[in-house]
């Protein structure tokens, strides 16, 4: 197997470890089992888990990318927001998965928190900026924003229990997204 090749299967295997584990449970040693290769393998293409969690989020968020670059609209940065987070609840499972287990709030190793730390300004900065530019430094309507992202843990939850329908939801995610005239 070529070397591309070979990188692309052990992150195929990473993300299918990572849904049956969590991020604390991603290991070289485990991701070496589940492809059935040796750890040294596993070290050449990713030195440490730290550089495996950075190569799955670039690519994860590459595909995710891909996806909300679809949805963008020649309206307004607010119109654009609004068309990607329409977007974010209908992801496919694996991807919710992939975003609640990056930015989830609970203990983790120091690895998952450096990248939690660095993904959640990213988040926050673009949807603060499409949604409120002249607040972007604001940290009531930043902490507002990270509100309404995590919120769709409960919206998604409630989606696949099939609770609420997605016109539902979307009330919903609208109804967090009204800031107050300053």
């Amino acid at each position: 197997m070529r070397q591309g090749a070979r990188r692309d299967a052990l992150l195929d295997d990473a993300d299918t470890l990572l849904d049956e584990v969590g991020l604390d449970g991603l290991t070289i040693a485990a991701l070496a089992e589940r492809s059935r290769v040796s750890r040294q393998l596993v070290y050449q293409h990713f030195p440490t888990v730290s550089e495996l969690v950075s190569a799955m989020t670039i690519r994860r968020f590459e595909q995710l990318r891909a996806i909300f670059d679809q949805a963008r609209t020649d309206g307004s940065p607010q119109e654009a927001a609004r068309a990607q987070l329409r977007l974010v609840l209908t992801l496919e499972p694996g991807q919710r998965q992939f975003i609640r287990e990056i930015f989830s709030p609970r203990a983790r190793s120091e690895v998952s928190q450096s990248v939690a730390a660095i993904g959640r300004e990213r988040l926050i900065d673009r949807w603060v900026g499409a949604v409120n530019p002249e607040n972007r430094s604001d940290p009531v309507v930043r902490s507002r924003m990270w509100a309404v992202f995590h919120s769709l843990w409960g919206i998604w939850d409630m989606l696949d229990a099939k609770e609420i329908d997605e016109v539902q939801a979307w009330a919903i995610v609208e109804s967090f997204l009204k800031f107050p005239e300053s």
